[in-house]
């Protein structure tokens, strides 16, 4: 369905002026090999009673070709399990069922044509990609692809782009879709989609929250190295990972060069505690390949010259906390 009219909208942010989306020509791609995003998925299998839940972080974790097609991998390093407030005690992850569980590890493969403005995914064992993202879009259009659940057709339901606008994205303004699915019923439902960021209830999974008592799906927090994050202030996502749990303990410590060749560098803010603290450095199946402890400089060299081309996860650890980043090597 094409659109009839555009209805333009701007997000307040700060103070920043509203920008007029059809001046931002310049395409903000999705894939991008330093992006981090973490999720929230709720459990609530019981009416009306939040149960539990899970924090994850997707990465993208080198690339790879099929056919004729080059790939960016998509990794879920592990997923973290909590119990919500108001929950039982005694709470187990089978207690919805485990087909609810979130896979980890290999997730499939994602390929983007920046000038068709396109994201095709190909999930793990599949042998045929599907259309991921559209962002071309304009209102009125349907989300008729792959990102919208086949059981949207099932119950009647057809996403529709209702509105389009901007959202600054901690270095820049992104364009933002809006889809109401409430045509049926009386919820404000929506999906939403940010143009180099993906979907704000999923990356890839087909949009689940209409579901009544369903798993609701949340992005808590995107960023990458070049600045881009979501929400805007939120800086470098921490990851959540098999080796260790996310950290909200905040320390302004940076990774140079990213990507490397042959070496990059750690850089420890002067006035941290150096001598409780260690860095280990993890390859993407959880083995730890390096370990230094009781540092005596802010300023660390690691030679990565032996050391096979993909990302790797660095853990900054002392007695109260556990801080990751990553590092991909060339």
């Amino acid at each position: 369905m094409k659109a009839i009219a555009t209805l333009i909208t701007c997000s307040a942010v700060l103070l920043f002026a509203c920008p007029d989306i059809h001046a931002q020509s310049d395409y903000k791609p999705l894939l991008n090999q330093t992006a981090i995003w973490n999720f929230e998925r709720r459990i609530e299998c019981l009416p009306y009673t939040p149960y539990y839940g899970f924090n994850y972080s997707l990465i993208l974790d080198g690339d790879t070709t099929v056919g004729e097609w080059q790939y960016a991998k998509l990794h879920r390093p592990a997923w973290e399990f909590f119990v919500m407030s108001g929950s039982g005690a005694n709470i187990s992850i089978d207690d919805c069922g485990s087909s609810l569980l979130p896979a980890n590890g290999y997730l499939g493969a994602l390929r983007e044509d920046n000038e068709e403005r396109k994201v095709w995914f190909l999930p793990a064992g599949a042998q045929e990609e599907k259309l991921l993202y559209d962002f071309n879009l304009e209102v009125g259009d349907t989300l008729d692809f792959y990102f919208a659940s086949e059981h949207f057709w099932e119950v009647g339901i057809t996403p529709v782009i209702a509105q389009i606008d901007s959202v600054w994205a901690g270095n820049a303004w992104h364009k933002r879709w809006r889809a109401d699915i409430s045509q049926t019923n009386e919820w404000p439902w929506q999906i939403k989609l940010i143009e180099g960021i993906g979907g704000m209830h999923g990356l890839i999974d087909p949009d689940p929250f209409f579901h009544l008592h369903g798993p609701v799906t949340n992005l808590t927090c995107y960023s990458n190295v070049q600045g881009a994050s979501h929400p805007a202030d939120a800086g470098i996502c921490h990851l959540i990972t098999s080796v260790g749990e996310e950290s909200q303990e905040y320390i302004d410590w940076q990774l140079f060069p990213n990507p490397a060749s042959g070496h990059f560098h750690i850089q420890l803010p002067n006035d941290h505690n150096l001598h409780r603290s260690a860095i280990e450095i993890f390859d993407m199946s959880g083995r730890s390949i390096y370990t230094q402890e009781n540092l005596n400089n802010p300023l660390l060299r690691i030679s990565t010259n032996n050391w096979q081309s993909g990302m790797y996860l660095v853990m900054l650890r002392n007695d109260e906390a556990r801080l990751f980043s990553r590092i991909v090597v060339q």
